[in-house]
Order: C-alpha cells, then structure tokens, then sequence
C-alpha cells in the first residue's frame, strides 16, 4: 500500500476478482462460440412455434451443446463469484455493493436452473419427437430461455450498473463507469421483444457483448497496474500504490 492519507486498491484486493472476472467472461465466450456452431435457436423456436425442427437439430448436436451448457455453468458460476467479491473492493457507497451483491447471489442460481432446464431438453429430446413431448419441451423451453434472459440482465446488465457506481472514483475510472451504465441500459431493452412484438428478437442480445465486454474490461482494470487517490491536503491527485 501507498503510504500517507491515499486509500488505494491492492494488487493482492484485486488480483482474485480480475482473475475470476476474466476467467468467467472468457468460458460464456467460448460456450457461446460453441452454441453458434450448432445452429439451433430456442428462443426462435419458441417464437415461430418451431420447438419441433429446434429438438431434431438439437439430437444433432447434442454432444455440442451440452459441451456448450456445461462451459456455461462453470462460466456463471465464475461471472457470480467475481461480482461478489468485486462489491468488496474498494470503499465505495455500502448500499451499491452490498445491492450488486445480492444480484449476483438471486441471477447465478436463476441461470444455472435455467441451463439445467435447458440440458433436460437436449438429454432428453429425440430425433423423433412425438407431439407430447413437444408439448412438455414448449414449457421446459419457455422456463428456460425467460430465466436465462433475466438471468442475463442481470448478472451482466445490473451487475455491472451497480458495481461501476459503487466503485466509481476509487477503482473504477469514469469510462468503465459511463459502461457500465450502458450495460444497466441494455440489460433493460433486452426485454423489449417479450413486451412489445414490433421489436425485433436481435435486441434482446444487445446485452451480451456490452456486457461481457464490461467484465472484461473490469478484469484488465483490476489486473492492471494500481492507484493511490490522495485525501490529504495539499497532495498530487494520483499516486501510484503496490
């Protein structure tokens, strides 16, 4: 730590948040990666009343897309224990952070019981399916795809809203700030297509690269080298602190 009247965020605060935060991002990157090979498309399914051709793609890909919700889980589970412990970095507003916290705690059960939901359809599904398990697969998907869209605006549309402003001013700059404010905003349109249908399907994945790409940026900014804000009178405005 720097010495004298500065608070500064150590190497050693910030080193595991960065880390997770990074780790998190890069696994949904590589799951999502994985999804977009397969083709399948639950949320159109639902939409066109497709859920038919959606289960006979997705016995295609099976082996895919479980590798995909598997990576996804893992990938959550990383999401949530980095926003957790970021909300302990700093000396930011209590309420913020212990309010991103929460969030975190209420979407990463949300998503993974929306995974597994998910998984039970592709395990499960056939080739063949019969009218009733299509029937059964419209409802499954339904929970599915709607916890995971919550899930979502959360974990990468709130949570960072909330954390950005906790942390603005200590160790995080006004640009990751002013994105994570973004991210807020475009966790909230990702439910336009569900409430008014003119919207087209594509907004709702707005949210993903914004939101990523804040926790990664968050990432390189924790892992990145460390200042010191001064308070005492008279001092430099900056000052760097191991």
């Amino acid at each position: 730590m720097a010495h004298g009247m500065g608070t500064t965020t150590s190497t050693r605060e910030s080193r595991l948040p960065g880390t997770l935060a990074l780790a998190g991002s890069v696994l949904m990157l590589l799951g999502a990666a994985l999804w977009a090979t397969t083709g399948t498309d639950i949320d159109r399914a639902l939409a066109t009343g497709e859920m038919s051709a959606y289960l006979v793609s997705a016995a295609e890909h099976r082996t895919v897309l479980i590798a995909n919700l598997s990576i996804w889980i893992v990938g959550v589970l990383g999401l949530g224990a980095a926003g957790t412990v970021m909300s302990n970095v700093g000396s930011g507003p209590l309420a913020l952070r212990e309010l991103a916290r929460a969030v975190y705690w209420i979407a990463v059960p949300l998503a993974i019981s929306a995974f597994l939901a998910w998984l039970a359809l592709i395990v499960q599904g056939s080739a063949n399916p019969d009218p009733t398990e299509v029937a059964i697969a419209e409802v499954v998907g339904w929970y599915a795809y709607r916890a995971d869209a919550v899930a979502t605006a959360l974990i990468v549309g709130a949570g960072p809203a909330l954390l950005g402003s906790a942390g603005r001013g200590d160790w995080v700059p006004d640009w990751l700030f002013r994105w994570g404010l973004l991210a807020g905003l475009a966790g909230v349109l990702s439910f336009l297509p569900y409430y008014v249908p003119v919207v087209p399907l594509g907004v709702s994945l707005i949210i993903v690269p914004v939101g990523i790409g804040w926790t990664l940026a968050a990432a390189i900014v924790l892992l990145g080298p460390k200042q010191t804000r001064q308070r005492g009178r008279g001092e430099g405005p900056l000052r760097e602190g191991i």
